[in-house]
């Protein structure tokens, strides 16, 4: 076949238009592609989440919310992580939240750091994040705590403490699970204290079995226990609020089931002396009530009495010098002398045998009296 230079020429020129519109085709194509394949590769971050990716560089970069593109010379995103959790390690960076009533505790290349409440971002990695403490009040439950008393009676008795921690780096540097060292301190405390005294110290209702003493109660042994750890825990940067024996029994029920008889029996023994006791009382109220009453009696006879004789004397002092006054009382003297005088007809004056001015008074005598005149 011979080389026809000329009609190969015509052949490519009658198909430049297909060529073209391959070449515009597959150009559009490949960018179509590079954009989805750009569009399927990018990474959402939603609220409240962060991202991390690292570049070509090898540099690490944070994400915030939002859609971020991947192109070649960079990485993907590593990860997203809820920024809801209160320690966040992401790379090199860690994000620590510290809440209200809580510090964070970090090591800052072998120097211990206290992280305050907020949000904070530590971008050294030689910076190491421990634990959250928390500086609020807290009240733990003791391990029951096993103590002979110094009359060796074995004791088991359950207690509480409260407590805050005022100082977290003087905490943390001097114990390392805060929680189980004060709970050590408390118990060993109350096992030493209660072994310092005798079971009636404080237990006053078996000092009537065991000793005749006067008992201070568990309230005496308490203050001291508390005054013990108080001063102990406050050298490691911790306020103790309060101590307090939620319970306690004696090992031996032998002894205890006669403590308790001997209680029993002390009670009964106090019952009947307060009910003695009030019904004394009952009747020293009655006593005084009646008191009060006679002399209010008496005080208001002795009024009416005073009132009276003023009333008389009143009467006397408007009478005085009257001559109606006097002729009334003479009237009266001459009716008494006549109504009491053995002979009828006897007349008297009142007025010492003077002439009176009346006029003559007429007396009627019953017929009794008269009978009586007559036989005298």
């Amino acid at each position: 076949m011979l080389f026809n230079l000329q009609e190969i020429k015509e052949q490519y020129n009658a198909s430049r238009g297909a060529r073209e519109i391959g070449k515009w085709a597959f150009a559009l194509g490949t960018f179509g592609l590079g954009g989805l394949y750009l569009w399927a590769t990018t990474n959402i971050i939603r609220e409240g989440e962060i991202g991390l990716r690292q570049t070509a560089s090898g540099e690490m970069v944070l994400l915030p919310p939002g859609r971020h593109s991947n192109f070649p010379w960079e990485s993907y995103p590593s990860e997203t992580k809820s920024l809801s959790s209160k320690a966040i390690t992401m790379g090199p960076y860690k994000i620590i939240t510290v809440d209200t009533g809580n510090v964070a505790i970090t090591n800052n290349r072998g120097v211990l750091e206290i992280l305050e409440v907020g949000q904070h971002l530590i971008t050294d990695a030689a910076h190491t994040f421990k634990k959250l403490l928390s500086v609020k009040q807290e009240t733990k439950k003791l391990h029951e705590v096993n103590a002979y008393s110094s009359d060796n009676v074995g004791l088991t008795m359950q207690a509480d403490v409260r407590y805050q921690i005022e100082s977290p780096e003087l905490a943390v540097s001097r114990m390392d699970n805060i929680e189980e060292a004060i709970k050590e301190i408390a118990e060993m405390n109350i096992s030493q204290i209660v072994g310092h005294h005798t079971l009636t110290e404080f237990a006053p209702a078996t000092s009537a079995v065991i000793h005749d003493t006067h008992a201070e109660g568990i309230s005496a042994l308490l203050s001291e226990i508390k005054n013990q750890i108080t001063a102990q825990l406050a050298a490691m940067g911790i306020k103790l609020l309060n101590i307090g024996i939620t319970s306690w029994k004696i090992n031996d029920n032998n002894l205890a089931h006669e403590l308790a008889q001997g209680a029993v029996v002390k009670s009964q023994t106090q019952s009947k002396l307060m009910a003695a006791q009030n019904a004394a009382d009952v009747k020293g109220i009655e006593s005084r009530a009646e008191a009060e009453a006679i002399h209010t009696l008496a005080a208001g006879k002795r009024a009416a009495i005073e009132e009276m004789g003023q009333a008389f004397q009143h009467v006397a002092r408007h009478l005085d010098g009257s001559q109606d006054a006097q002729a009334m009382y003479a009237r009266s003297q001459q009716i008494e002398l006549v109504s009491h005088a053995k002979n009828a007809n006897l007349f008297f004056n009142a007025e010492g045998g003077q002439p009176s001015r009346l006029p003559p008074v007429i007396t009627t005598i019953p017929a009794a009296s008269s009978s009586s005149a007559a036989r005298n």
